[in-house]
């Protein structure tokens, strides 16, 4: 195993962040997992194992397990998209989780007002990570290509859909800058595994920002969203096309930079 043994496993959540990662392997193949494509190849000259585990901290957990458990990578990263809910943040802008705070809680569900855990990312990735997003020391120096900041990720086991929801989780969210719903699971299975890890997120919206629809009512088994659905509902509701048009651009966008930031992170490692 070890001549195979990647550098480093991705886990990303939905179709778009997996085909931004995948424009950036080289000598990709895919192979089997546990009953899960597993996407391998090089990036920045590191051998990578990619894995699309669908939405919610259960199923990124899950894949995140079956991956350690397959391919034994020496480090993981949690990518994907995330709502930015700082003024610090805005669309398509990178965070990297100084921690991931678990707080699995829809409105409602419990009585219950704490974390499940406080979640800490290795501290060599996370220092990389800060310097790729801290600006260039040298003012003659050209700007980093991706804007990026370094904050607490709210981990939450729902979609955030609505400036309502957003709201809510505020209180909850003292110093996040961005609200998830996978890095608890990959950052719980890599933690309990002993690998390293570190959890980097892309804002799709923002906190002032409603979804132009209740994407809920449009995920398949598989935890992803049903393109043909959204389109279909909006040709029945026309006038979602402006928002939900705005909103994919935000998240190719996103996705883009969240790979770009990636990349570069895997050179400096």
């Amino acid at each position: 195993m070890a001549s195979d043994r990647p550098d480093a496993g991705i886990v990303v959540a939905v179709a778009e962040e997996n085909r931004a990662i995948l424009r950036r392997m080289r000598r990709t193949r895919s192979r089997s997992c546990d009953g899960q494509t597993v996407w391998l190849g090089d990036i920045a000259q590191k051998r990578v194992a990619l894995v699309r585990s669908g939405m919610g901290t259960t199923r990124a957990e899950t894949a995140a397990r079956a991956l350690l458990a397959a391919l034994a990578p020496r480090t993981i990263m949690a990518l994907g998209f995330c709502v930015g809910i700082s003024e610090w943040v805005g669309p398509a802008d990178v965070v990297v989780a100084e921690y991931v705070v678990d707080w699995p809680d829809f409105p409602g569900e419990t009585d219950h007002d704490t974390a499940r855990a406080i979640l800490q990312p290795d501290p060599a990735l996370l220092d990389a990570a800060r310097r790729l997003a801290e600006p260039p020391d040298d003012p003659e120096a050209r700007p980093r290509r991706v804007r990026a900041t370094v904050g607490g990720i709210l981990s939450v086991d729902h979609l955030v859909q609505t400036t309502a929801v957003k709201g809510y989780h505020g209180p909850r969210a003292a110093r996040c800058r961005a609200i998830d719903m996978e890095s608890a699971g990959v950052g719980r299975a890599a933690t309990e595994s002993g690998v390293p890890w570190i959890a980097i997120r892309a804002v799709t919206d923002t906190l002032e920002e409603d979804l132009p629809l209740s994407f809920e009512a449009f995920m398949t088994g598989s935890g992803d969203v049903s393109r043909t659905r959204v389109l279909a509902a909006a040709l029945r509701q026309p006038g979602l096309t402006p928002a939900l048009v705005r909103l994919a651009r935000q998240s190719l966008r996103a996705a883009a930079n969240l790979a770009r930031f990636a990349e570069e992170l895997l050179a400096a490692t």
